[in-house]
């Protein structure tokens, strides 16, 4: 009985993530593929969501990461749409496009089937912080289609989380590019 009410009182990651941005005056954006907005939808669920969202894109297929995102098709063509360089630069041109101060990038294979010889289940997420060196984490979950979008979402607001409180985020990825 403790511990249901323990857990009916714990905030869910998305509330903390919108407490931190409030408190720190904070605006937040994301371009999405394999979760289809779905990481933008928790984030505006919030009543409060008009003072930390800029706003978000969806970029599914390869082309619009290009010709609407501004990913570049070297990027695309050299390393993928299923990669750290990708989701860094979708991190990176959504946090431009929206004026945020942070962008976030989530790309990956939610499945039944593989892409680019990645399995289902293979996430990055991509994040660009104001002036700071932008990275990707690569997630593997290998579940089935929704609960690899619920579970990069999910963790996709922990990265945020531990980025504004200035918890280590380990095995970060970076892609050097001359931009």
């Amino acid at each position: 009985m403790i511990r249901l009410f323990l857990w009916l009182w714990r905030k869910k990651i998305n509330e903390v993530v919108r407490d931190l941005l409030l408190e720190k005056e904070l605006t937040i954006t994301a371009a999405e593929s394999l979760t289809g907005g779905a990481f933008i939808s928790l984030i505006s669920s919030d009543t409060s969501a008009g003072s930390v969202l800029e706003g978000g894109i969806v970029t599914y297929s390869s082309d619009k990461k290009y010709k609407v995102l501004k990913v570049t098709r070297e990027t695309i063509n050299k390393f993928g749409v299923v990669s750290p360089e990708c989701a860094i630069e979708m991190a990176e041109k959504s946090r431009k496009m929206f004026d945020a101060d942070i962008g976030v990038g989530l790309t990956g294979v939610a499945g039944p089937s593989s892409l680019e010889n990645q399995s289902p289940g293979t996430v990055w997420i991509g994040l660009s912080y104001k002036d700071e060196k932008p990275f990707a984490k690569h997630f593997y979950f290998g579940c089935e289609r929704n609960e690899n979008k619920r579970l990069a979402v999910l963790n996709a607001h922990e990265l945020v989380r531990r980025m504004l409180l200035d918890k280590p985020i380990n095995n970060q990825v970076y892609f050097e590019e001359n931009r």
